[in-house]
């Protein structure tokens, strides 16, 4: 009698076991090396085409994030940031030598055009659903780093949608935090009345709609209380909301690019100075190790 063939079923934010394949994902464990010089010590998670794992450089004594592709990912994604790797530019890079990551699969607008977007739904920007037949910018990135600077604040996305179809409650709470979205857009949102008016009144009750300011003291400053971590103070919070109004702007051409980004007062009165003293003090952890 042959063995019975072991299912797995669906768990939240674990990557299919069955996709672990020929063609698939490249099984890695904690206390691995990878290439004799990464020591791997955590997983950082996953993603269609890769994990990812947070590793100790045994040569520069630095940690460092390891993105292990499938065996079908594309050989151009690898290309691209190895070139990103290596380039070791001083200062801030061109926008014209940097990759459209994608959040999934990096790509270079100047080399190919792609219109889909693999980034999850949550991260996605408006005009990927909006506007399918126009290429995708540098400006669809942005829009998804500001989500994902807000989701390292608050531990959670910015975003609801867990299996949420794009069109209905992601679309909702695009425009409960950044208002009205274009008239063109607005026509084409085929599940608008269900939401808004034509006015862009809530249709919805009033303790359901969560802006900006909602989600930051419910979601990010909330959870520091309770957890005695100091909250963040009014100035950094209204420097980093000025950002990220900027880098979710509906129009692609109004946001910010990555230079701008950098040079954010948020960016350089608060997160440039606190990855610095990060990597001081993962340095001098590092020398005590050795």
């Amino acid at each position: 009698m042959s063995a019975p063939t072991v299912e797995y079923g669906y768990v939240n934010g674990i990557e299919d076991l069955s996709d672990y394949r020929s063609g698939g994902y490249h099984p890695v464990h904690i206390d691995d090396r990878l290439d004799k010089r990464y020591h791997v010590v955590y997983k950082l998670g996953h993603g269609t085409f890769s994990t990812a794992w947070l590793a100790l450089d045994e040569e520069t004594s630095r940690f460092v994030a390891v993105k292990v592709g499938t065996a079908d990912t594309d050989r151009t994604e690898v290309d691209i940031l190895s070139q990103l790797t290596h380039s070791r530019v001083s200062g801030y890079d061109s926008e014209d030598s940097l990759p459209l990551t994608d959040f999934g699969v990096a790509f270079r607008p100047d080399d190919k055009s792609r219109f889909e977007s693999y980034t999850p739904l949550v991260l996605r920007p408006p005009e990927a659903f909006f506007e399918p037949t126009t290429p995708l910018t540098y400006a669809s990135d942005i829009w998804s780093l500001g989500c994902v600077i807000f989701e390292l604040l608050a531990h959670r996305s910015l975003i609801d949608g867990f299996l949420a179809p794009q069109d209905e409650i992601i679309t909702a709470q695009q425009v409960e935090l950044q208002g009205l979205m274009p008239p063109e857009w607005w026509e084409k949102w085929e599940k608008r009345p269900k939401w808004y008016d034509n006015t862009g009144k809530p249709l919805t009750d009033k303790s359901e709609i969560w802006p900006w300011e909602r989600r930051f003291e419910e979601w990010v400053q909330s959870p520091r209380n309770t957890k005695k971590m100091g909250t963040i103070l009014e100035d950094e919070w209204d420097a980093l909301l000025k950002l990220l109004k900027r880098m979710l702007a509906w129009r692609p051409s109004e946001r910010p690019n990555i230079r701008e980004v950098l040079e954010a007062d948020w960016m350089t009165g608060w997160a440039l100075p606190t990855y610095r003293t990060g990597l001081k003090g993962q340095l001098t952890l590092s020398n005590e190790q050795v």
